[in-house]
């Protein structure tokens, strides 16, 4: 039900809350503790360290980042005399060695129970049907030689690029699209990149949150509908599956007495219900990508529902 991921965002939130208070040291910090929260924050913290190096002065920068290091060793302190001096180093270099390259085999699927884009191409290129098209290896050709997986580290990673660079050598994205950029680098990296769950989701939805003032209402409505269904359905979904065998865990929720969770493993696991939640999400992020980008956005409204500031300026001129 991603209970720890709570942590995880809080500390997210709280170096955007930093950063708009113009507080570097404690942005930097918040920053460094949440990146060795799980493998999936390093995206959000590489990007907003995108943004954070712009927005500051080189020498605050300088001055937090020095700060940020010794103060995560002091709060690191305890758990390294506990466990091993190595501690931190440990945790960054296991990520980036066992991340690019997968978990165990029974954990290499293009998808642990998230609705990503993978689960369409195993539909309709690998002929899987229901939970198969979930639990499909990602070490399986897709084109030629490459492999789910290593055309998802393609993708995501040329996405994530792109996106940073943005966010240092354009100004406007840096000052005012940064958080839609941030996540639309988040989002991408929970639909594209192949072994991730539902529940990673679960990070996306408060940064697309936080988009409010960046996205004409439509679109900002869709996207969260969409990403809040598509996240809650396959949770309950193999939550239900999870407690199949074991009722007693929770008699209440079990499909046998609970006729709300049978319909959402029916949903779940549903060949029809899939590839509309993977095409949605698909979509969500087609559509974040264009209210993210800095240029060639045009909103026909803001956000208190009067004319864009083009449309204003260009009446008062005329006049």
């Amino acid at each position: 039900w991603g209970q720890t991921y709570s942590v995880s965002i809080f500390l997210l939130l709280l170096s955007i809350w930093f950063l708009e208070r113009k507080k570097a040291f404690p942005a930097w910090f918040s920053l460094a503790i949440m990146g060795l929260t799980r493998p999936q924050m390093l995206v959000p913290a590489f990007l907003l360290g995108a943004v954070f190096l712009r927005r500051f002065s080189p020498k605050e920068n300088v001055e937090a980042i020095s700060w940020s290091i010794v103060a995560a060793f002091l709060f690191l302190g305890p758990f390294a005399l506990a466990i091993s001096p190595s501690l931190p180093v440990d945790i960054l270099v296991n990520t980036l060695l066992i991340q690019p390259r997968g978990n165990e085999a029974l954990w290499n699927a293009v998808s642990l129970d998230a609705y990503s884009v993978w689960t369409l191409l195993t539909y309709f290129v690998g002929g899987a049907k229901g939970l198969a098209r979930i639990f499909y290896p990602s070490v399986a050709p897709l084109i030629g030689p490459i492999t789910y997986r290593q055309l998802s580290q393609i993708l995501t990673t040329g996405l994530i690029l792109f996106l940073a660079g943005l966010l240092v050598f354009h100004r406007k994205a840096n000052r005012e699209r940064y958080i839609p950029i941030v996540a639309l680098g988040t989002a991408s990296l929970l639909v594209l990149y192949t072994g991730l769950s539902s529940v990673h989701f679960v990070i996306g939805l408060p940064l697309l949150v936080l988009c409010r003032k960046s996205m004409t209402s439509a679109a900002y409505y869709a996207v969260i509908a969409i990403w809040t269904v598509t996240t809650f359905v396959p949770m309950y979904g193999v939550f239900g599956f999870a407690i199949a065998g074991v009722g007693y865990l929770a008699p209440a929720l079990h499909h046998s007495s609970n006729a709300v969770t049978h319909l959402f493993m029916d949903l779940f696991s549903s060949d029809r219900f899939m590839t509309l939640g993977a095409s949605a999400n698909i979509m969500a992020l087609l559509w974040l990508f264009w209210q993210a980008m800095p240029f060639g956005w045009n909103p026909t409204e803001r956000v208190d529902g009067s004319p864009p500031r083009s449309t204003v300026a260009s009446a008062a001129a005329s006049k």
